[in-house]
């Protein structure tokens, strides 16, 4: 009805506003397509005082003050479709003061966004899906305003630097230490890069105080990936560039390197390194490979849905995305046989700790190396070297010191049983089996 009947319906507005004291029941596809027809319903005539009408801008206020993660999430999809929306309604306009007063509140509502994502940065996921998708508005209405614009590149180079470093200079490349483990610049396609995904700097961010906010920085990764390739893919359009090959913008994000920790994975199999990595140093290699994978999976997915078929064809684009794929699958089977040794490593984005399969495709156990399996078989060891020695002194007269002995060799029997059955019910989930469960 507002998209059909916008003239007849604008009268029961101030009726119609009362949908905004029910974002309790709506979810967040209901809250963009709610406050897309409210804006322009609401949307004011005439530019003397502002286009988009105050209670939205009140309502999203209100929301972004709240505690509470759902309202933050509200408030930054709200914010979007209230932008979505004006941006649609100004391609249909002239270049005249009304347009541009719409043209200074996107703006001005763009940075409201930015400014609260940047500083709670637990919405950083759903602030650059939102954005990946005004980016591709822009691009598929073919109507662009400058201030817009330009307000649009210069948030999105601003996370930039949250996830990418720049190489300036051959001493930039040299390897780093993090957590006593050596970083260097891996997986470059070229020998010419501007950037390099900083894997270190994601998991160990200084700005993150708590674990939790670095595993939210983490998480939002491939959403950034998705946006920046938006964003790279409106300054090199199709029409502009070769078909038969991406353009350079999106070819650099594609051959970018990884700054990633150089331990090989041979290294890691080995019992040697795994008794000399702490908790920390595993947990950081865990995230790493797993920043990686995510990385790999996100650009070949994007690459293979940019459109162009002559593109992917293309011989030097077959071999990036070909290389590509092979790290993909490297990092993934580094990240399985790395999250044996933290069965209670938790995903960005999931709560609950990894479950694992006991065997692998190859047959290969899967089953986490526990610490307190190891502490507990050289105790049960010790047990049964002490009961032997105590078994050789006895007479042949002491029965019952016997039956004490069968005893405790039955009770360090069921210990170690008790341990392995404690770990088996922890790593398959309830109502799996122990194939299922992975």
């Amino acid at each position: 009805m507002v998209s059909e009947r916008l003239s007849s319906i604008r009268k029961y507005s101030a009726l119609l506003r009362g949908v905004f004291d029910h974002f309790d029941k709506l979810d967040l596809n209901q809250v963009r397509k709610v406050f897309s027809l409210m804006t322009s319903l609401l949307l004011k005539k005439s530019a003397k005082d502002s286009v988009i009408h105050d209670d939205i801008f009140l309502i999203i206020k209100k929301q972004m003050a709240s505690k509470h993660e759902r309202c933050e999430k509200i408030a930054v999809s709200a914010s979007f479709s209230v932008i979505t929306k004006v941006h649609e309604m100004m391609s249909q306009h002239g270049e005249d003061s009304y347009t541009q007063q719409m043209s200074a509140e996107i703006v001005e509502l763009l940075d409201v966004a930015f400014q609260f994502v940047k500083a709670s940065q637990r919405n950083l996921s759903i602030y650059f899906e939102e954005m990946a998708g005004f980016i591709q508005t822009i691009s598929t209405s073919g109507y662009s305003v400058p201030l817009v614009v330009e307000k649009v590149v210069e948030d999105v180079e601003s996370f930039h630097r949250m996830f990418f470093s720049k190489i300036s200079s051959p001493q930039s490349m040299a390897p780093k230490l993090c957590l006593e483990i050596e970083c260097q610049t891996q997986f470059n396609l070229t020998e010419h890069y501007d950037f390099a995904l900083d894997l270190p700097k994601i998991c160990l961010s200084e700005d993150c105080t708590k674990r939790s906010s670095c595993k939210t920085v983490q998480l939002a990764l491939p959403s950034f990936v998705k946006c920046f390739w938006a964003l790279k893919s409106i300054a090199s359009s199709p029409r502009k560039s070769n078909p038969k090959s991406l353009p350079r913008s999106l070819l650099s994000l594609l051959e970018c390197p990884l700054i990633f920790p150089n331990i090989s994975f041979n290294d890691i199999q080995s019992s040697g390194i795994i008794l000399t990595l702490s908790p920390k140093q595993i947990d950081f290699l865990i995230d790493c490979n797993l920043l990686a994978a995510n990385f790999f999976r996100e650009i070949l997915n994007l690459s293979a849905g940019f459109g162009s078929d002559q593109a992917l064809k293309n011989r030097s684009v077959f071999k990036s995305l070909s290389s590509r794929l092979t790290l993909l699958n490297t990092t993934q089977n580094r990240f399985l046989q790395l999250i044996r040794l933290a069965p209670f490593y938790s995903v960005p984005g999931i709560q609950s700790p990894v479950w694992l399969p006991e065997s692998n495709s190859m047959g290969q156990s899967c089953l986490p190396i526990l610490p307190h399996q190891i502490l507990a078989s050289k105790k049960a060891s010790k047990a049964k070297t002490k009961t032997a020695g105590r078994k050789r002194k006895l007479d042949n007269g002491g029965s019952q010191d016997e039956e004490d002995v069968d005893s405790t060799l039955s009770e360090g029997t069921t210990q170690d049983q008790k341990v392995a059955n404690m770990s088996r019910c922890v790593l398959t989930a309830p109502g799996c089996s122990s194939m299922d469960s992975g």
